[in-house]
């Protein structure tokens, strides 16, 4: 038995994957290519059970694309909770050597991390007991995890480079250690299959033409201090459009006609307003800091406002409706009940109590095929929350 630190760790490793005739791992999180994983790819004829985790899209694609064919090798997409083991089983005919600690297969964790792990050998007294909880473990979950096809490995590549979340800055490393009781909420245990049930019942191809609408302005004008009047009133939620014209309302996600100092704001198109959905990127991660650069940018630009949750959250919803919802009046205590917390939101609670927990949920984080209306759902993701709460009391 050998304690492993950043002195051993690497080279103890590298020894036991030439060492050893067979690997059975399962390892929450793999890195991009670095040295260990090209040693692996040398004995990849050694892989019998080997099992990686993609959550938050920390698993890179370039690890998976090298490795996804492979019969032994499967990746765990929708687990109860985190999926968050690192354990590595090297066996052959005569001993073996089990790693259990802290070590990812990344190239942090093995070269840079302050990282600790324990190394048991077949040799060590009572150890066997160990040994059949470790097959026990690694055999549930080979169970439970599945192979990718080629057009998982293309969505999951494509979902990394627009939404991989930067843990640093969402501060969901934090999060999940000091507030695991996050991961037991319903909304945040419900996996996409049933989200996506769940959100059809209420006026959905209204709800999706609108957000289609929303984004196609977006991107026609780039900036809102671009979009015409009409249309930013409509973004806004405060035009009552043509429903039969249109095939939708804007009022939907938020009807925000009694929102007096934010009416003005648009329609004198407020440079504050622009500015603050200009901190949002149009595609890829949104972090804090940039919530944090558009909250200081809107206050600038609805001085007057007491608490403008509700039209802030109207066009960041708009703008991004992967990201953020409309938090309002007729679905707050739907959303306040889902996520056992206070009706009345400031914009930062909005982001810290709600945004990450949904950010960790399964269904905002699955990969799995989706036809193109589910696939355009899932691009509007977050936005459909106010299906599931509209008017729940």
């Amino acid at each position: 038995m050998e304690f492993l630190t950043a002195n051993n760790f690497k080279n103890i490793f590298s020894k036991l994957i030439e060492e050893y005739d067979s690997f059975s791992w399962t390892v929450a999180w793999a890195g991009s290519i670095f040295e260990t994983i090209e040693l692996m790819e040398k004995y990849i004829h050694k892989f019998n059970r080997m099992v990686f985790g993609i959550h938050f899209y920390q698993t890179h694609p370039d690890f998976i694309k090298k490795f996804y064919k492979n019969k032994n090798v499967r990746f765990m997409l929708q687990p109860s909770g985190i999926f968050h083991p690192k354990l590595y089983l090297f066996e052959n005919k005569t001993k073996w050597s089990i790693i259990i600690g802290s070590h990812n297969l990344t190239n942090n964790a093995f070269n840079l991390n302050s990282e600790a792990s324990i190394l048991i050998n077949s040799s060590d007294k009572d150890s066997e007991g160990i040994k059949n909880k470790v097959d026990e473990f690694i055999n549930k979950s080979w169970k439970m995890s599945k192979t990718l096809s080629e057009n998982n490995v293309l969505d999951y590549n494509n979902i990394y480079l627009k939404q991989s979340p930067k843990i640093k800055e969402l501060g969901l490393t934090v999060k999940l250690s000091k507030d695991k009781k996050n991961l037991l909420l319903e909304i945040v245990k419900m996996t996409w299959q049933n989200y996506y049930s769940e959100i059809v019942e209420l006026e959905f191809k209204e709800r999706l033409r609108l957000l289609d609408t929303a984004q196609n302005l977006f991107n026609k004008y780039k900036s809102f201090k671009n979009i015409p009047l009409i249309d930013r009133k409509g973004l806004a939620g405060f035009y009552d459009n043509d429903l039969e014209k249109d095939g939708f309302s804007w009022f939907a996600f938020g009807n925000m006609r009694g929102a007096g100092y934010f009416k003005q704001a648009i329609n004198n198109n407020n440079k504050y307003i622009s500015d603050s959905l200009d901190c949002i990127p149009a595609n890829g991660n949104v972090s804090r800091s940039d919530f944090i650069s558009f909250k200081k940018l809107f206050f600038k630009g609805i001085s007057n406002s007491h608490n403008p949750t509700a039209t802030a959250t109207r066009l960041l919803s708009m703008k991004r409706p992967d990201y953020f919802f409309c938090f309002n009046s007729k679905n707050r205590k739907g959303i306040a009940k889902a996520f056992e917390i206070k009706e009345n939101l400031n914009l930062i609670e909005y982001w810290d109590l709600v945004l990450e927990k949904i950010y960790q949920s399964e269904w905002w984080n699955d990969i799995s095929i989706k036809d193109d209306i589910e696939l355009k759902t899932f691009n509007y993701r977050t936005a459909f929350i106010d299906n599931l709460y509209f008017g729940v009391f």
